[in-house]
């Protein structure tokens, strides 16, 4: 996570969730869906008094694009990269270049490029974004 702190009265976090997520109740065999983690995003991030914007694409350049449009306006980010985790050198770079706090959350053995941030890796994805969250409570606030 970068050091930088920036406004905090923004309080918006950017959810930029990678390649596949969307089929994440086939890819796991368990009962989670997209869905389910998304409510449980922004359950998670109302009890912290945040707003959300979540973002779910499988192009690297969408996000990208998704990322530079809400630059401004968001005070962290995190970041599902599935995949990513060990290709995205650009989304890597753009998250440098912006000096905007961000954790990654990957499976188990997906850490890749993002060795170097505040990282949750694992198989349970609520109890990661239940850590992330607190993580970036101490950060922000």
């Amino acid at each position: 996570m970068t050091k930088n702190k920036i406004n905090n009265s923004l309080k918006k976090i950017f959810i930029l969730q990678g390649p596949n997520l969307n089929l994440l109740k086939i890819k796991t065999s368990k009962a989670l869906t997209i869905e389910k983690l998304n409510k449980h995003i922004k359950k998670k991030a109302q009890e912290k008094n945040y707003q959300t914007i979540i973002f779910q694409t499988n192009e690297e350049g969408k996000a990208l694009g998704k990322l530079q449009q809400y630059r401004k306006k968001i005070s962290a980010i995190i970041i599902y990269p599935g995949p990513w985790g060990k290709t995205a050198y650009s989304i890597l770079d753009l998250l440098h270049i912006l000096h905007i706090p961000y954790i990654t959350i990957c499976d188990v053995g997906g850490r890749g490029i993002f060795k170097g941030t505040n990282f949750f890796e694992g198989s349970d994805l609520l109890d990661m974004t239940d850590k992330a969250f607190d993580l970036l409570n101490k950060e922000i606030i």
